[in-house]
């Protein structure tokens, strides 16, 4: 796995694609964990707009996995490509707890850099499989 990009572009694929599902399934709960003295109205918002992006995540994680099927070179650049937008992702969730916006799930912090750090690695490996 660690020197095929083209696996690790199908497993980023499969995690985003599932964090799309989970975005969708529980849009309401998760908006109530993150922003908890809101009113209803302000949830209903919340909840849409993860909805909307449930479909963004799931649409980037499709992308990723079908991916999976070119060429090495170009596996590898959507790869390096990817672990950069991972990195985005975390540097705007901390940005988003710096600035005690909302509560963000441990797990998400944890995700982001790993699959960050996962792609740079095998994005960069000169010999793949």
């Amino acid at each position: 796995m660690l020197n095929n990009s083209r696996a690790m572009l199908a497993i980023n694929g499969i995690l985003m694609m599932s964090l799309g599902i989970i975005f969708y399934l529980f849009s309401e709960a998760i908006t109530r964990d993150m922003f908890p003295d809101v009113g209803e109205e302000a949830i209903r918002v919340g909840s849409v707009l993860r909805e909307l992006m449930a479909g963004g995540v799931f649409f980037i994680g499709l992308l990723l996995f079908i991916a999976q099927g070119t060429i090495r070179s170009a596996a590898k650049r959507l790869l390096f490509g990817s672990g950069i937008g991972f990195l985005v992702i975390e540097i705007l969730l901390i940005k988003i707890i710096l600035d005690s916006f909302a509560s963000v799930p441990i797990w998400t912090l944890c995700l982001f850099p790993v699959l960050a750090l996962l792609a740079f690695f095998v994005s960069t490996r000169q010999f793949q499989e």
